[in-house]
């Protein structure tokens, strides 16, 4: 590749423990993005990734796959056709429980007298 962009290629699902903060990537296929000198970059912020529900590509972070899965029009995404909307109770339900155990854990202020 002469190219000086990075270029993506697909990778094989991530077995990394599910994380509180971004549940809703373990419903679409995150692409692996090799860089020019044929290192992977791992990290945030804007991934490519592919819908398991309607197969779609789509580049963005785990808001716009919020946003896509749970059909949220403010995020300029198109909303996913394929995800019933038992889905999207299962999903919203994930979100709130993971939201929960991040307040629970979150530190608590305590007054001092």
């Amino acid at each position: 590749m002469s190219s000086s962009a990075a270029s993506t290629e697909p990778s094989v699902e991530s077995n990394e423990p599910e994380k509180l903060s971004a549940p809703l990537w373990k419903n679409v296929t995150k692409e692996a993005v090799i860089d020019v000198d044929g290192t992977l970059k791992i990290g945030g912020g804007n991934v490519p990734f592919v819908c398991n529900f309607c197969k779609k590509n789509f580049k963005g972070s785990h808001s716009r796959v919020k946003a896509h899965l749970l059909k949220i029009q403010r995020e300029r995404i198109k909303a996913c056709t394929k995800v019933t909307a038992e889905d999207m109770v299962e999903m919203q339900q994930l979100l709130e429980s993971c939201e929960q155990q991040l307040r629970d854990k979150a530190p608590h202020k305590v007054l001092l007298e």
